[in-house]
């Protein structure tokens, strides 16, 4: 549990580093909070395609340490 909750911050400090708050409220939903994509779109009020575009850009936005690959 001491390790889950680690990753849990990790992922959580990566995820605030990016600048469009939309992006990191789609991957802490979608990733702390294991929503469903339907269910993250009703939330945002965007369409499940938009949804799915805006989880692309904020993947290539977060930057992993050359250590960590």
């Amino acid at each position: 549990e001491k390790e889950l909750n680690k990753v849990k911050s990790e992922i959580l400090a990566a995820i605030e580093k990016i600048p469009n708050e939309d992006y990191q409220n789609l991957l802490i939903m979608r990733y702390l909070g294991e929503c469903p994509w339907d269910v993250i779109a009703s939330k945002l009020y965007v369409s499940r395609a938009t949804i799915f575009n805006w989880h692309y850009e904020a993947l290539n936005q977060i930057k992993i340490p050359e250590t960590s690959r």
